[in-house]
């Protein structure tokens, strides 16, 4: 039997419904009856309130409490990393204006595997998203924060963890303000270390487009060598993009 989110209904508070449940961002959630999961399948006009509802309840779940302080559960699985001028730390609902900031610009997302966001909730779904498989041990994407007043700037990420064979891949993202700094080489190379001494990881993995020499040219000086070429690897909007795949291995 599937287990809803919820155990009451947002709009009654009776018990939730078996014959009532549907999804929001990914989670079963649940109604008293069908009448109201309709309501809200159709974008009803209480279905804004159960919505904010719903994502109280899944930020509770994957560990971010309110008022923006990560849980401990996220914290024990995404720890904070310093480096000499970053923090690399758990993201919070406090940084939803500063990550839609780095993912609304255009030359942010110029070589991104999406076009640059257009709603704020896109930056809440990134979080929830985040703290969600952070806490599966699926994915370790933490916020950069400047260590001199813990504001975003971007993110930094291992996803596609596999233990077994000892390898990830690699991503980050820098507001464009920020570039040529070498930040995006410190976050990457502090997230990187993490992933050699606490997740025993020895390849590390990266596909970036053939255009984009300022990454290319990043992950090379971190030691990546160029192992082959994706042709029409991913859609955005109307293009189709390559990609050139490039590899780290770590001597035992």
């Amino acid at each position: 039997m599937t287990t809803s989110l919820n155990r009451f209904c947002p709009r009654s508070g009776e018990p939730v419904s078996d014959d009532s449940l549907t999804r929001h961002r990914g989670r079963t959630v649940g109604f008293c009856n069908p009448g109201c999961r309709d309501d809200f399948d159709n974008g009803g006009p209480r279905a804004v309130e159960d919505r904010r509802y719903f994502d109280v309840l899944i930020r509770e779940s994957t560990g971010l409490l309110p008022g923006g302080r990560a849980g401990k559960a996220l914290e024990a699985v995404l720890p904070t990393l310093n480096s000499e001028r970053l923090r690399l730390r758990a993201p919070r609902e406090t940084d939803v204006e500063a990550l839609f900031a780095v993912f609304s610009d255009p030359k942010v997302t110029r070589y991104w595997s999406h076009p640059p966001w257009t709603d704020r909730a896109q930056a809440t779904e990134l979080i929830d998203h985040i703290c969600q498989h952070a806490l599966n041990g699926q994915l370790f994407q933490w916020a950069i924060a400047e260590g001199s007043n813990d504001r975003l700037i971007g993110t930094v990420t291992l996803f596609f963890v596999n233990r077994s064979h000892r390898r990830c891949e690699v991503g980050f993202a820098l507001r464009s303000d920020r570039w040529g700094e070498g930040l995006a080489n410190e976050a990457l190379s502090r997230a990187m270390r993490y992933g050699q001494d606490k997740l025993d990881l020895r390849r590390f993995e990266a596909d970036v487009d053939p255009d984009n020499s300022a990454s290319l040219g990043l992950l090379k000086r971190l030691g990546f060598e160029e192992e082959g070429r994706a042709r029409a690897r991913w859609r955005v909007g109307d293009g189709v993009q390559d990609s050139i795949l490039l590899g780290r291995v770590v001597s035992d």
